[in-house]
């Protein structure tokens, strides 16, 4: 083990790179939309790579509680866990069930939806990131392309719970296409790789999309809420220094209507 200042070192910034993946993730996440793809596989990179680091930072701490402030060696922290932030979440949730740091435990396993953005989350870390190139280079894919994925299994459950279709807005979209469908042409994929070849397929995409990016971020906002109170809560108990919940107070918000109207989750401070 390194020496005391060091240690500290190595702590805050693992802290500083969870706390801006999820930041970066969140906000890129926020911007996605069929016409930019870029920005969905972009926030599922930094959101992974955010969950991990930060879950693994619980790991450490719930470890020196119940083992005299010892460190995990590295092989079970990378080995064990490695990418698999099912594993991970599964140990928090065992965490807080356990010492009862966080009050969102049952919201969050009651929810449907939670379990299954982890279980994306924790192959796309694994296996889908290469998807693209693996598709390219002729390796068998077990699941479907991660933009597509993620659209059948949480988009349906979003739209289910919050997209109501707008009688005004059908029409102006009927009027619009109606209009400038003979004098335009339109080649876009939806983000199930359908083709998009008309003025009213793109507008009624487009309206449904603002309410998929709002809501996939913010059922992912409040799983990193969920973990960054299980962190502060380890961190007072073991009474552990530095204080790395300080990195991730845009994390910590509780106003719904809040969250779902922020673009930008960058941490001012670091």
């Amino acid at each position: 083990m390194t020496n005391q200042q060091d240690t500290e070192i190595l702590f805050m910034r693992e802290a500083s790179i969870s706390s801006v993946s999820l930041g970066l993730g969140l906000t890129q996440l926020r911007k996605y939309s069929f016409v930019k793809p870029g920005f969905f596989y972009s926030s599922m990179f930094m959101i992974t790579i955010g969950l991990e680091r930060l879950m693994k930072l619980i790991v450490i701490y719930d470890h020196r509680i119940r083992n005299n402030r010892a460190f995990p060696n590295n092989n079970q922290l990378k080995h064990e866990y490695g990418h698999k932030i099912h594993d991970l979440f599964e140990s928090a949730i065992k965490i807080n069930s356990e010492n009862n740091y966080s009050n969102e435990h049952d919201e969050l396993l009651e929810d449907k939806i939670t379990q299954t953005i982890i279980e994306y989350l924790s192959e796309f870390a694994q296996t889908s990131r290469y998807y693209n190139l693996d598709g390219l280079t002729g390796k068998h894919q077990q699941n479907k392309e991660p933009l597509n994925r993620w659209n059948e299994e949480i988009n349906s459950i979003i739209l289910s719970r919050h997209y109501k279709p707008r009688k005004k807005k059908a029409e102006q979209i009927n009027a619009i296409s109606s209009q400038t469908e003979d004098i335009t042409f339109v080649m876009l994929t939806s983000e199930n790789g359908q083709d998009i070849t008309s003025i009213g397929e793109f507008h009624t995409e487009d309206d449904e999309v603002k309410i998929k990016q709002k809501y996939s971020m913010y059922y992912i906002y409040i799983i990193a809420r969920f973990l960054v109170n299980l962190l502060s809560g380890l961190e007072t108990h073991g009474k552990f220094f530095p204080f790395l919940r300080e990195y991730f107070h845009h994390l910590e918000c509780e106003d719904r209507s809040y969250i779902l109207s922020r673009k930008t989750w960058l941490p001012s401070e670091y």
